[in-house]
C-alpha cells in the first residue's frame, strides 16, 4: 500500500511540474520542457594538442610571387543564376574496384582552387580532389558559398568520376578553414572528417551532436592572423559540442602555406583515414 501511494506522489509531482513549466514564457510548451529536462545532453569530446615540429619544413618566408604551376581542369556549374567554377587535377585518380573517397578543398583570401590542389597534387593519386572557387575570393559566404553550393559541386565531380559519397572530406586553409569549421560546427553536411590549417571557429554557435565529426586544426604557434589562445578556444568549444578534436601546434610556424603545404596535405590525409 505505501509502495502504491510513493509512485502516485511521484507521478503527481511529474504532472505538477509539466504544468508549472507549461506556465512559463517561451517558445517551448511545458511538455517539450520536461522531455528536454530528462533528454541527455551529447557526451563531450576531448581536444588532444600535440606539438609537430615535423610538420613545419623550416617555415620559409611568403613568396610574394607564388602562383600554381600545376595542370588543372577548370569545370563550371550553374547555381543560384550564377555561373560557378570549380577545379580538378587534369589527371584522374585511378579507378579501383571499390570507389574512392573524395576531399573538398577550400582555399584562403585571394586565392582560388588552383592553389589548394596544388598542395594536395601528392594525394591525388589515392582521392578524388575538389577545389571549389568562392564566389567573393576574399571570403566563403554561408549564403552563396554553403551547403547547397557546395553539394551541387559533389554531384558534377561525382557525374565527371564517381566516388564513395559515405567517404567525402573537407580541408581549408585560412579563410578556408574558418568556413570549413564553420561548416563542420553548424551546419548539417556529407563530411566524415574535417581538418583545417591555420584558422578557429566564425561567430556561430556549435550545434550539438551526438555523433559529432572528428576535427583537425593545424595552427602555427606564430601565426599573425590566428593567435593560438584563440584557437584552443574555438577546440574547446567544439569538443563541447561532442567533436574530437586534435591541434596540432606547429613550432616556429606562421601563416604561409603554399611551401609547407604538401606536407600539412599528408598529414590530413592520415588523419582522415585513420582507422577509428
Amino acid at each position: 500500500m505505501m509502495a502504491r501511494l510513493v509512485r502516485w506522489l511521484a507521478i503527481l509531482a511529474v504532472v505538477a511540474l509539466g504544468l508549472t513549466l507549461a506556465q512559463q514564457p517561451g517558445p517551448s510548451d511545458g511538455l517539450a520542457r520536461l522531455i528536454n529536462l530528462v533528454t541527455p545532453a551529447p557526451a563531450p569530446g576531448i581536444v588532444t594538442e600535440t606539438l609537430r615540429p615535423d610538420l613545419s619544413g623550416g617555415d620559409p618566408d611568403p613568396n610574394p610571387n607564388y602562383t600554381p604551376q600545376g595542370e588543372f581542369l577548370r569545370a563550371e556549374i550553374a547555381h543560384g543564376g550564377k555561373s560557378r567554377v570549380w577545379w580538378r587535377l587534369s589527371a584522374p585518380v585511378a579507378r579501383t574496384d571499390a570507389l574512392t573517397p573524395a576531399i573538398v578543398l577550400l582555399h584562403g583570401s585571394g586565392r582560388d582552387g588552383r592553389a589548394m590542389l596544388e598542395m594536395w597534387q601528392a594525394i591525388g593519386t589515392q582521392a578524388v580532389l575538389i577545389a571549389p572557387d568562392a564566389l567573393d575570393p576574399r571570403l566563403w559566404n554561408p549564403a552563396e558559398d554553403g551547403p547547397a553550393f557546395l553539394n551541387a559541386v559533389l554531384d558534377a565531380a561525382g557525374a565527371d568520376q564517381p566516388f564513395d559519397r559515405q567517404r567525402v572530406y573537407l580541408y581549408g586553409h585560412s579563410a578556408g578553414a574558418r568556413f570549413a569549421l564553420y561548416l563542420a560546427a553548424c551546419t548539417a553536411g556529407p563530411w566524415g572528417a574535417v581538418a583545417v590549417h591555420a584558422g578557429s571557429l566564425p561567430g556561430c554557435t556549435p550545434l550539438a551532436r551526438n555523433a559529432a565529426i572528428p576535427l583537425l586544426i593545424q595552427i602555427g604557434d606564430q601565426d599573425p592572423l590566428f593567435d593560438l589562445t584563440a584557437v584552443r578556444q574555438s577546440a574547446a568549444s567544439l569538443a563541447k559540442a561532442g567533436h574530437r578534436v586534435d591541434l596540432a601546434v606547429i613550432p616556429d610556424h606562421g601563416h604561409w602555406l603554399y611551401d609547407v603545404g604538401p606536407v600539412l596535405a599528408a598529414n590530413a590525409w592520415a588523419f582522415f583515414t585513420r582507422p577509428d
